[in-house]
């Protein structure tokens, strides 16, 4: 510990360790600028004598610190100027001052220019030898021209043809196999199988109702520019069967004859007069329309459900015909009784269905 006086305030204080040489107290250094202050007035700004310029001193000192040296002035003496050069292309990149010395050189090789920086050096094929690509690198002496890495897209498709035949081959083995031997073929237990419904079920993104929206809006766009195309009939993925000729007239008709016929009659049965449970019952037959239509294309009536499974395109013609065939005279308003008493053929119909409905009944009150 050494005892020192403050030379601001002037006050005895002790320092020790790192800080015994300090000439400042601790409550001068606290208070802002006060020692900045104080050593402005200390030094003040003066010209050199010799050189001419200003620089901070005391009140004694008349020149500057590279005057006053010896060693600075003979070393700005000895100093000289020297280029520095491209290692390439030997430009001129700047100037610099070194001191004189037996080992500098005028003229030093120290980096490369804008120009000879960067590098295109070429890119082959490993398989084909080709080139196929160009790769601008950073100028080095070791760097060759010329580089084999990776492969051209020639050799990439040719890779993935090969691939391909060989899955396909593999698989067609394999399916041969499993048909020889079908005890070898992999099963699922039932816990997995459940552990799977439960994942999907769980995580099915169309239970959101913003993605369900979006899924929604895209499908409907693709499919009025012609993207998407619905198949129908044989080419449906859930096609189960053909259904009958009388079944797809009568869902066409709906909207073309029946709903008009009705509007007509003020959805009032001609008959009775009542205005619930209404049908429309067929002045000229169903049968002799479809005969007549039938005998133009010379089919027989027996084989027209068979058009849908054989040629279904001739089925939805001879479906449009039916329909465009009915006019607003061949049909009545009237309500289900009355549609009972009217034709007999819906009579019969409706007592089959009822046979229908009490022989399922039945049976499961049997098999329960």
């Amino acid at each position: 510990m050494i005892k020192n006086i403050c030379k601001i305030c002037k006050k005895e204080f002790f320092s020790y360790g790192q800080a015994r040489n300090c000439v400042y107290c601790a409550s001068c250094k606290e208070t802002p600028n006060l020692v900045k202050e104080f050593r402005k007035n200390i030094l003040k700004e003066k010209t050199c004598a010799k050189c001419g310029k200003k620089f901070l001193a005391k009140n004694y000192k008349t020149l500057c610190y590279e005057c006053f040296c010896k060693k600075c002035r003979e070393a700005k003496k000895n100093k000289f100027t020297r280029a520095i050069t491209c290692r390439k292309c030997g430009k001129i990149l700047r100037y610099e001052k070194v001191a004189i010395q037996k080992n500098n050189p005028k003229v030093v090789e120290e980096r490369y220019c804008d120009d000879c920086k960067f590098v295109t050096q070429k890119i082959l094929c490993l398989k084909c030898g080709k080139h196929y690509k160009t790769k601008t690198i950073l100028y080095q002496t070791h760097v060759p021209k010329e580089r084999k890495f990776g492969h051209c897209n020639e050799c990439k498709e040719n890779w993935k043809r090969e691939r391909g035949q060989f899955a396909t081959k593999f698989l067609n083995e394999y399916n041969e196999m499993i048909k020889l031997h079908p005890e070898l073929k992999p099963s699922m237990t039932e816990e997995g199988r459940n552990h799977n419904r439960q994942q999907m079920i769980q995580n099915n993104p169309m239970k959101d109702p913003n993605i369900a929206k979006k899924m929604g809006e895209t499908i409907r766009k693709r499919v009025k520019s012609g993207k998407i195309k619905y198949k129908s009939g044989k080419d449906h993925h859930s096609f189960k069967g053909g259904s009958s000729f009388y079944d797809t007239c009568r869902s066409r008709l709906y909207s073309i004859w029946i709903r008009p016929v009705m509007k007509r009659d003020n959805f009032t049965c001609q008959v009775c007069g009542k205005k619930g449970r209404l049908q429309v019952h067929h002045l000229k037959p169903f049968l002799q329309i479809l005969l007549d239509i039938i005998l133009l294309h010379e089919f027989r009536r027996e084989n027209v459900d068979d058009l849908y499974n054989t040629n279904y395109n001739l089925f939805l013609e001879l479906v449009n015909e039916v329909v465009n065939a009915h006019r607003l005279e061949d049909g009545i308003t009237v309500c289900k009784n009355c549609h009972i008493d009217l034709d007999p053929h819906y009579r019969v119909r409706k007592e089959n269905r009822e046979d229908q409905k009490n022989t399922q009944g039945n049976d499961l009150r049997k098999s329960i």
